[in-house]
Order: C-alpha cells, then structure tokens, then sequence
C-alpha cells in the first residue's frame, strides 16, 4: 500500500438454491426420485471477494507541490500547447481562456494518466501475489454493477454505453431509519443494518471473528477498508503516542517506531463494517445479534450504527473515504491478520459428459462443492480430463451408499455406460430399483461370458489370446514360453479365419479342440475351463445395450483368483470396446480391488486400464477398506497406482503416514480432519491429486432422501424384506419395501 491509494476488500456471502428438475427418458424413476429429492430447493452459500483499489485527489498539500511543479519543471506541459500559452500575452482574453482550458485539460490527462499507471501498476502486483487463488480482473459492467447492488439492494446485470452509473440504474427506494435502512424494490423490502469495529481491544488480532462470520447461514457483506499513510505522518503519530505512554507500553511502541522507520512495516488506516440483511426487523435483528457477538467474543469493540449510519453508507463510494469516522490506524501486520481469503473448494459445474456436476454437496461452512470425478474442467466438452478415483473407508463407513447414491446421479443426468464389480450384495437393493442387470455368478448358469463373442477386430483378436494366455499362465516375454504363445496366436487367427462372420459360434472348448495335440497339457486346461458353467454357453450376458446398468457379484471368485481376473479382464476390454465403438462414455466402479490388483498381470492391466480410460472418456472408481491395501504392492507400485489418479475420497482414519507415503500428499489441516471427524458425522475428504486441493465435504443424505435411503443400502435384512416381497408381488413390491421400512422405522423411533 502506498500514499494516494485506498484498498476496498469486500466479501460477499449469498445463499444460492438448485431449482432444477431431472426428468430423461429411459431411466429409473427411483433413480430420478433421489436425484430430485437431494437437490430440490437445496441451499448452499457461496463467498465471493472483491478487491477495489481506488486512487485519491489530492489534498491542499499535494495541490501546493504540483503548482511548484508547474513552475520549475516541464511535468505538466504538453509541448503541442507551449507555443500558444507564451503568446497568452499579445492575445485577446477569448484567446487567454482557450489557452487556459488547454492548459489545464493537458494537466488533468497528464494526472489522469498517472493514476492510470499507478493502479496499473498496483493491479499487476497484486495479481502476482494473489496467483495461487487464480484472481479474475472485472470489466468496467462488473465494477459499476456492484455499486448498482450496494444502492438497490439487489444484484443488478446492466450494460454501461456511457461508461459510469447514472439516475437510470436506480430502481429501488432507500429509507433510512434510526438504526437500520430498508431497501424497497417494487414492494420487497430488504431491512439492512451496519454493525462496525469502533476499537480493537484486543493483544492480537486475528481472523477468526471474520472468518466464523463467513460460516453463518444468512446473507451478508463484510467491508474492509484501508487507507495508506505516508511514512512521515506515520512516524509522527507513533511519536505523539510515546511521549504519552506509560513504561508498560513504551518499549512496544519504540519497537514499533524501529520497524516504520526501516520499512518492515507500516501504519494504515482501517474501517471494518458488517452490512447483514434480511426480509424483516426481527429477523434483522436476530442476525445483528449473532454478528455482534461474534466480534465481541473475538475481542473486538462493534456498535451498530445509528447516526453514524448514513456517512458509513455513502463512505463505501469512491472519493468518499472522508465520510468514514471508523478508520482506526494499525500496524500493516495487523492488518492483514484481519482477514483470509479463505474460498473452500467450489468444483465446477460441467465435465466431459455434460453440462451440470455429478452433485452438488456442502463444504463444511455451508457453501456449495460441485461434485465431479474429473480433476479440472476441460477446456471444452471433447477435452477429456483424468477422472480415476480412489476411495478408502472401513467396513461399515458407507461407501456402498455413497456409490450408490453418485451411480443415480450419472444414470439421471447422462447418457453413459455404469458398470459395477460387486462384493457381498452392497449394490443388489440399487441395481433392482434402477432397472439394471444384476449378474451373480453361481452355479445356476446365471452368470456366463463368452469373449469369443466379440466382434471380429486385429484388436479383439490380440486380447483373446492375451487373454487365454493368462488361463494358461503363458509369458509372451518369456523364450521358454515363445513356441506355446505362438500356438495361441496361431489357433485364434485360424478360427477366426475359418468362421468368418459366424456369430455365437465360437467358445472356449472349440478353441481348445482347434489347439491340437502338440499342446495336450494346455488343450486340457482349456477342456476343463471351457465345461465351467462361466465360459461354456455361446451367448453372453454381459450386455451393456439392455440397460445402462450392469452390475455382476463378484463372490463366487473370492478365493479363485485367475477366476476372478479372467472375468474382470474380459469385463474391462469389452467395456473400453464397446466406448470406443459407440463413442459413449462409461463409470466403472470395482469393490473390494485389493483382491485384483494383488496378481502381478491383473494389476498390469488395472494400471494400463487407468492411462487409456481418460482417452474414451472413462473413469475407473476404486473402492478399498484401507490404505494398507494399497500399500502391499509396494510404495512403488502403490505410488504408480495413485499418481494416475485424479481424486482420492478418504474417510475419517488415523493412517495419515501411510497415506503420505503411499504418494497421498496431506496438509496439516487435512490431517487434523481425518484424525479428530467422527465417522457418524458423515463427512469426507476428497484430495485432489492433480492439483493439490482438497475439500471437506458432507455427505449426509437422511435428511434430503427420507424413505428413498433405503434403496441405496444393501444390508442382509434389507435384502430379505426386498426379495420376500418380490415373491409375493411382482408390480408392486418395490413401494411395499419403502413401505416396510419406513413403518419399521417409525416404530423404532417411538419405541425409544
């Protein structure tokens, strides 16, 4: 801050409520009824900041300094005008005023120009230091658009063809009572008050008091407002003080003196008023209350102004700064322990598969987190951003719900593939609602995949010989392995050859007779996989065209790993497949991916998967218990996995170290959160890997979803009422179960 310059910061808190109503063909209506009912009439707070540097004109002083100027320097001369004004003399008296108007025209754009280069100057600097917070300067509209808010008390969006606010943009009347005044706009009155910092009796001034402010949940304004002073008279006031001082304080006020004097800091001026609004007196009254003592229990001296209202008012104009009778001097540092710009991680509002977020939740102070899986935005739709998440909780934190609740959200709102591998039922109650297909693998015949049902592509052909060389445990990099990884090659190329564009003619077991008697050992492993009830059928049910939804369990595979990572493997190149052939994007959720990514050639693919997914406009999803999981592959590996990701959502822990060492970088702050949250408060951290920011989010759905919850939770007894009823009424028991539930939870409720 330099003399001559006045620095406004503003912070403006609004409250801003989602209106809008989901409704696409050919999805669930349960999953658009939860969507609807969390975001409908949703309030959340949004804090902007504003930083309005204005120049000053010059007081008698500096008006004395610029006539010496005028008569011994060329400062103020325009050398186009110089010959006319030494001829003022032998001119006539019209001639001697228009070469005074010359004049002083060429000295008013000689300080215009000045005061151009100075907040030029100021503003580059400023928008150095304030980088890390990606500051937008306002055009000339905005600047005159928030003036046009402060006198009508409403947001304005005018368009200025002459460049400054006139008569014509006022639309609202102002009434100033004793100790508020009330903005009337075509009948809705808006009651506004002023409670302003008159001393600061405090040892050390923090930003505590504001930043609280800045958690509340009701519309207000903080105006701060510092004027700089010059050096000298800055010197002088400290003076004044010490020679009244008493020796507790003189010592203080010496160093103080020290400290101007070499430049480590500065005297300024400083004005903190808090405009809070509301729709009544009593209502206004009650928040006037509140911010009051906020200020109070933070040490600081506020009143709420009454004949000092008005001056505090049209102080906030430019060039009124004279009006303000609450500028307090105070050291720079003060100053700027004042306020933080503290701005909690708002998300953005589109990502690659359409124009609004996955979800809107609340940062911890109210405002909104626009919830995307996508690190960035994109520069525009077709740039497709990294979206892989990893999220990490113990049984029984609720990720299953939370999955759940996020897979209603992508289903409602865009036109995309959802996969699911499921553990322990956690998904079976959403597919069921949602009109997915819910594959479980047993020995039924209800589950069954046939690879060799894809298309026939040099792509396709290439993955199923990968694929039988896994069943097979063939290293096509190792020699020894080089003749049979051949004959594999060889005997897809061959069948497919001689089938040609036979569909659903081809499974493992004729792969197997095709294979030849040179690789008996290999022909009867394939002999015993192809008469599994999984690979035997030509058909396959993996069909991601009857529904946008499929989810298969997976449990039947937990103790037969080359099982489970066959099925996963086929899952995963048909998916990316199938997105490439249709050009449609696909979420793909795995639980339980410890029991994956532990096989060396699974965890090879999971992490090629990762680097070519965002290419399709794919996103991967992880779910483990905890970060220990992670850490068995090794920090190398475990670091290689998380640093192809673009989020990770963590869940309240104390396994902060290996989190950080597993390449998960963490703040103290963040730290503190995952320590000291109790798990029942329902709130996470999702940790941006890309760009380092974090938010603290809640994700308490009880109160928004009501009876709609219970879709999403998948427990053993829910199950049971679902599946009971479902035998008895095939039209209606979805409603039955909601029923149910919500009887048997009234009843708990009056029975405690």
């Amino acid at each position: 801050m330099i003399d001559g310059v006045t620095l406004r910061i503003v912070a403006k808190r609004r409250d801003i409520k989602t209106q809008t109503i989901y409704n696409k063909d050919g999805v669930s209506k349960y999953a658009k009824k939860i969507v609807n009912a969390y975001e409908k009439n949703k309030e959340f707070y949004i804090t902007t900041y504003y930083l309005i540097i204005e120049t000053k004109s010059v007081n008698i002083k500096g008006l004395l300094e610029k006539w010496k100027a005028k008569m011994t320097t060329d400062k103020y001369v325009n050398n186009d005008e110089e010959k006319p004004l030494k001829d003022n003399l032998k001119n006539s008296e019209a001639q001697k005023q228009e070469a005074y108007k010359i004049k002083k025209n060429a000295v008013e754009n000689k300080e215009l120009q000045d005061k151009a280069t100075l907040l030029a100057e100021i503003l580059n600097k400023m928008s150095s230091i304030l980088t890390d917070f990606e500051p937008k300067f306002l055009s000339s509209d905005d600047l005159l658009n928030l003036y046009a808010e402060y006198c009508n008390g409403h947001y304005c969006d005018f368009k200025y063809k002459q460049g400054r606010l006139s008569d014509g943009n006022i639309q609202s009347h102002l009434y100033f009572k004793k100790d508020h005044f009330i903005h009337d706009y075509n009948g809705i009155e808006t009651f506004k008050r002023f409670i302003a910092v008159k001393a600061y009796d405090v040892d050390n001034i923090t930003s505590l008091a504001l930043s609280n402010l800045l958690c509340e949940k009701f519309n207000l304004d903080i105006l701060l407002t510092i004027e700089a002073m010059d050096k000298e008279r800055a010197l002088f006031f400290i003076r004044e003080r010490k020679k009244r001082s008493k020796d507790i304080s003189y010592q203080n006020i010496e160093y103080l003196e020290q400290m101007v004097s070499t430049d480590r800091a500065q005297i300024q001026k400083v004005s903190l008023s808090i405009m809070v609004f509301a729709n009544s007196k009593k209502e206004l009254d009650k928040k006037s209350i509140i911010v009051y003592n906020t200020l109070k229990k933070e040490g600081f001296s506020a009143v709420l102004e009454s004949i000092n209202m008005r001056p505090i008012f049209f102080s906030f104009f430019p060039e009124r700064n004279f009006l303000n009778s609450r500028l307090r001097p105070q050291t720079s540092q003060n100053i700027a322990s004042l306020i933080m710009f503290e701005k909690y991680q708002e998300g953005f509002k589109e990502n690659s598969w359409g124009d609004c977020p996955i979800s809107v939740f609340k940062n911890q102070n109210g405002s909104a987190h626009f919830f995307n899986f996508q690190a960035k935005q994109g520069r525009d739709r077709n740039d497709n951003v990294v979206g892989h998440t990893m999220i990490i909780g113990s049984t029984g934190s609720g990720k299953s719900t939370f999955i759940s609740f996020l897979i209603a959200n992508l289903l409602t709102k865009y036109d995309m593939s959802v996969v699911a591998l499921d553990r322990m039922n956690g998904l079976e109650i959403m597919t069921d609602f949602f009109e997915g297909q819910y594959n479980t693998a047993n020995t039924d015949g209800g589950f069954y995949i046939n690879p060799f049902s894809l298309k026939d592509t040099e792509e396709n052909r290439q993955f199923l010989a990968n694929w039988i060389k896994f069943m097979l445990n063939i290293d096509s990099n190792n020699q020894q392995d080089n003749k049979a990884s051949q004959s594999i090659d060889k005997v897809i190329r061959d069948t497919y050859n001689y089938m040609g564009e036979q569909k659903n003619q081809i499974n493992l077991l004729e792969i197997a007779k095709n294979l030849g008697s040179s690789e008996q050992d290999f022909n009867e492993i394939l002999k015993s996989q192809g008469e599994k009830v999984y690979f035997k059928k030509f058909q396959d049910c993996l069909d991601f065209s009857k529904s946008p939804l499929s989810v298969i369990n997976m449990d039947v595979f937990a103790n037969d790993k080359k099982l489970m990572g066959l099925i996963a493997m086929y899952l995963f190149h048909k998916l990316f497949f199938e997105a490439k052939e249709h050009n449609k994007p696909f979420f793909l959720f795995i639980d339980e991916t410890k029991d994956y990514i532990m096989h060396p050639i699974m965890f090879n693919y999971i992490a090629n998967a990762l680097t070519q997914a965002r290419k399709i406009n794919g996103t991967l999803c992880m779910a483990f218990q905890k970060i220990s999981q992670v850490k068995e592959l090794g920090i190398d590996k475990a670091k290689s996995l998380i640093g192809n990701l673009s989020q990770v959502i963590i869940y309240p822990t104390k396994d902060t170290d290996e989190l950080i060492e597993c390449g998960v970088p963490l703040s103290d702050s963040e730290i503190n959160f995952l320590h000291n949250t109790d798990m029942r408060a329902r709130q996470v951290l999702v940790k941006n890997i890309v760009t380092n920011a974090s938010a603290f989010i809640e994700i308490d759905l009880k109160k928004d979803l009501q009876e709609l919850l219970y879709i999403l939770d998948s427990n053993a007894g829910n199950r049971k009422i679902l599946n009971d009823l479902k035998k008895s009424n095939q039209e209606t028991y979805k409603e039955e179960y909601l029923k149910t539930k919500m009887k048997k939870e009234s009843e708990n409720i009056q029975y405690v």
